[in-house]
């Protein structure tokens, strides 16, 4: 028996929130792949490409680019933004990013279990959140896990603390980005 409110989660547990990221990190990839080449194609054009350029965005910028702050009404209506198509990864490195992808999860758990953020009941929940998405605002926090706006971002709040997130301000609102999910995506956008 365990004193814990979840006893600790084997590895394949995980696997549907690792099997989620690694489609999200070629999405991803396909976007700033096709940015990087047409950004350096306009500069071609323009007779200032430099033979390597590495300037434009990555993972943080392509998820931040995708979050809106639009009304629920209207995103229950349009939608959310969509992906394009999904890059193509080699088999060592989907290997290499699901084991580091895995090790992510399972700080991130111990984090969560630890205490000091949440309550243990909702460790899970709020983990599941936080892997979906890497990037997010309060409300969505709120509505996801399905708690109170001021709770969520207490919560958040705490996690930056801890280092486990970072906020931004975009279209004035603010936005939590996970950092090691977000470190090991720009890893493979190679």
């Amino acid at each position: 028996m365990s004193y814990l409110a979840y006893p600790p989660r084997l590895p394949v547990e995980f696997s549907e929130s690792i099997a989620h990221l690694i489609n999200l990190t070629m999405k991803i990839k396909h976007e700033v792949a096709i940015n990087k080449n047409e950004f350096t194609r306009f500069l071609a054009q323009a007779g200032r490409a430099p033979k390597h350029f590495r300037a434009i965005p990555d993972a943080r910028t392509a998820l931040l680019s995708k979050q809106n702050r639009k009304s629920r009404i209207w995103v229950s209506i349009v939608g959310a933004p969509q992906w394009s198509d999904t890059a193509e990864i080699e088999d060592n490195d989907k290997y290499a990013l699901y084991c580091d992808l895995l090790r992510n999860l399972e700080a991130l758990y111990l984090t969560l279990q630890d205490g000091g953020v949440c309550p243990l009941t909702k460790a899970t929940t709020l983990q599941r959140v936080l892997v979906r998405r890497p990037v997010l605002s309060i409300r969505q926090l709120a509505e996801d896990a399905i708690i109170n706006e001021s709770t969520a971002k207490r919560w958040l709040k705490k996690l930056e603390s801890r280092g486990v997130l970072s906020s931004h301000l975009k279209d004035g609102q603010r936005q939590f980005v996970n950092e090691g999910l977000i470190n090991i995506m720009n890893k493979y956008m190679d």
